[in-house]
């Protein structure tokens, strides 16, 4: 599904994508397009609100090749 108010040029990263290690959890976890909308304009600097600038803060740790091997297909560029 493709939101019709979303730029043409972020189709070709929508839907599942392998790529991708992890997705941290949002603030929300669910909502519609505009009520996470009105959540992040909370979040943002400045707001005033008392959601300003509390995003989750997480880390990621994964061992990937390096240099590039480009015999792996996730590793060709």
């Amino acid at each position: 599904m493709w939101p019709e108010n979303d730029p043409a040029a972020y189709r070709p990263y929508a839907g599942r994508k392998r790529q991708f290690l992890a997705i941290a959890p949002w603030v929300e976890r669910h909502g519609t397009r505009d009520e996470l909308r009105a959540v992040a304009e909370r979040l943002a600097p400045g707001s005033g609100d008392p959601l300003e600038n509390d995003y989750v803060e997480t880390a990621l740790v994964a061992d990937l090749p390096f240099p590039v091997d480009k015999r792996r297909a996730g590793c060709v560029r």
